[in-house]
């Protein structure tokens, strides 16, 4: 069991340095506009806020605090709220708001799963304080409520520790079932079955009582609390994590009639009805992971879903067989290294191809071009997966030419290799070329050889395990792309802050606000805009914009008929001699 369980150690390495690398997380879903707009001076209370996001949320466990300008907090905000057929717009209640202004931070749940945070100002008749002390405000309100990192650490472990669980199971059951049928009554084997099986259910079970104090941004004492779990039950993730608990107490029943406790397997033939409800927990349990992840959202969700269960599936035949394999390997039994490890060897070919091919189809999902590899984080960290795959891609190759050079030889091969030369029967002159001298390994090189190589394969799966989780907390570049286009533009005794909404083709919001060289918000008497795209001869377009407040214009329908680097020019009416006009560069992704 010694190479079981250094096998296992290096998974469980993995799992660590994931969990403290990528703890706590922020993600995916990105505020695209607010009502009232961040900085903007409104001339009344405003009766609610309204927060839209670049993909949906979800409201439970979130929440919404407002503070006056001395940082006190403002009673009366009520729960955040979806409001129906919007799966992208949180809104809530405010109470009547006196003049002054106002920080606001706010609380969401991804898609993903993942908590998202934020904060952003307004006033309400005239700003009470500078703009950049009521920016630094908001700032120091929504660290302070960030989030315990020992909470952000568990809840990763729990998650990889979950995932590799869910894996291994996976594919010890299909290496049992397809590779090594003896092995269903081997004791080893069903002590690593029914091990990953409580690494999934209790990683399952961890992950959800964690969810809640990681979401709400509470500390470890509240894994506990009631309210918190039935937060959690509202949302996807909480969904995702019941269904596969369920998944896995189905699956004990069918693993009772896998795993033979008495007499050889031999005795104890799977019965016919076992294949197809074995297939369908199987499936459902491969399928939990894109279903609370990155799978879940964007574009062709149904096709992702798909790709991301199969990726899941064929991850778990290749890896829950590779650990399988340590056992018949410290057997040393020959005859049934010959009958298991070829067939492996095929199983895990096919495995790889599928990761391969899902994978790339996934990442082509969520990168929109060459350039989003070294650009954005989650380019970044894909390239270094790709990169570490292909090492194990290599390593799996020196695995299966040992298969090749031993136990798929046939067994006259072996046996005129073991005789000397000129004293046993010739080969046939078409095997003599297929198997020249010292091809053919003997079995204790070729035990030694493969279980070198198994090694170094789980302990590269741990360098995989670290980076995925990475990237299941990296928002992709879609993602990052839909993110709003902020900017200050210097004029000569003003700044014109900018902010346009999602900055991508199609319609758009436009905020534009008059700043004193300090920072507070100024009044102009009028203030202009146009849009030109010099690089397609597209002349300035006049942008239609409305006064919404004091020194504060904006564009609710502003449409950008397609991607390029666009000229915003501003022009502001400071006094009725006195015009300053300031421009910038917008990238439309």
């Amino acid at each position: 069991m010694r190479g079981i369980r250094s096998g296992l150690g290096a998974l469980a390495l993995g799992l660590l340095l994931a969990g403290l690398w990528v703890a706590p997380a922020g993600a995916h879903a990105s505020l695209v506009s607010t009502d009232p707009a961040a900085g903007a001076t409104v001339t009344t209370s405003p009766a609610a806020v309204t927060l839209s996001f670049s993909e949906p949320v979800e409201s439970a466990l979130g929440g919404v605090r407002l503070f006056d300008a001395r940082g006190r907090r403002v009673d009366g905000v009520g729960t955040p709220h979806r409001p129906a057929g919007a799966s992208d717009v949180l809104t809530a209640s405010l109470p009547d708001l006196d003049d002054g202004t106002y920080a606001l931070t706010w609380r969401a749940t991804s898609a993903d799963s993942h908590p998202v945070s934020g904060s952003f100002t307004f006033s309400v008749g005239a700003p009470s304080t500078s703009a950049a002390a009521a920016e630094s405000l908001a700032t120091r309100l929504l660290t302070e409520g960030g989030g315990s990192s020992t909470v952000g650490v568990l809840a990763a472990l729990a998650r990889a520790g979950t995932f590799v669980g869910v894996t291994v199971l996976l594919g010890a059951a299909a290496f049992l079932v397809y590779a090594w049928p003896a092995g269903r009554a081997d004791r080893r084997a069903r002590r690593v079955v029914w091990t990953v099986w409580w690494v999934a259910f209790v990683g399952t079970a961890a992950a959800f009582l964690l969810q809640g104090p990681y979401v709400a941004g509470l500390g470890l004492g509240s894994i506990f609390d009631t309210e918190l779990w039935s937060g959690v039950r509202e949302t996807r993730f909480g969904q995702v994590a019941l269904v596969r608990l369920v998944l896995l107490l189905l699956a004990v029943p069918l693993l009772r009639v896998l795993l033979v406790r008495r007499g050889p397997a031999v005795e104890h033939p799977l019965p016919q009805w076992w294949l197809a409800p074995a297939l369908l927990v199987g499936l459902g349990l491969a399928a939990t992971p894109g279903l609370a992840g990155h799978a879940a959202t964007g574009s062709a969700i149904p096709l992702a879903l798909t790709l991301d269960t199969l990726h899941v599936a064929a991850v778990g035949c290749w890896l829950g067989g590779l650990v399988l394999l340590l056992v018949p390997l410290a057997g040393r039994d020959e005859p049934t290294l010959r009958a298991v490890v070829p067939r492996y060897s095929q199983l895990a070919l096919v495995s790889m191809l599928a990761i391969v091919l899902t994978g790339v189809a996934q990442a082509v999902r969520q990168v929109d071009a060459l350039s989003d590899l070294v650009d954005t984080d989650y380019g970044r960290l894909l390239s270094a997966k790709v990169l570490v795959v292909c090492v194990l891609l290599l390593v799996a190759t020196v695995s299966r030419d040992v298969v090749n050079r031993r136990w798929r030889v046939p067994e006259p091969v072996l046996a005129a290799e073991l005789v000397p030369a000129g004293s046993g029967p010739p080969l046939p002159a078409d095997e003599a070329d297929e198997y020249p001298e010292g091809y053919v390994l003997d079995e204790p090189t070729a035990e030694r050889r493969l279980r070198r190589s198994v090694w170094a394969e789980l302990a590269i799966v741990a360098v995989v395990v670290a980076l995925t989780a990475l990237l299941v907390n990296a928002p992709p570049p879609r993602q990052e792309s839909a993110k709003p286009f902020l900017a200050t533009l210097p004029a000569e005794t003003i700044e014109i802050e900018t902010s346009l909404t999602p900055a991508a083709p199609g319609a758009n919001e436009l905020h534009l606000t008059a700043l004193t060289e300090t920072g507070a918000v100024t009044d102009v008497i009028d203030m202009t805009a146009q849009l030109a795209l010099p690089e397609k001869g597209i002349a300035p377009i006049d942008v239609e914009l409305l006064r919404a407040g004091i020194g504060h214009y904006i564009s609710r329908d502003l449409t950008v008929p397609f991607a390029g680097d666009w000229e915003l020019t501003v022009t502001a009416l400071v006094t009725d001699v006195d015009s300053q006009k300031a421009s910038v560069t917008v990238p439309i992704r």
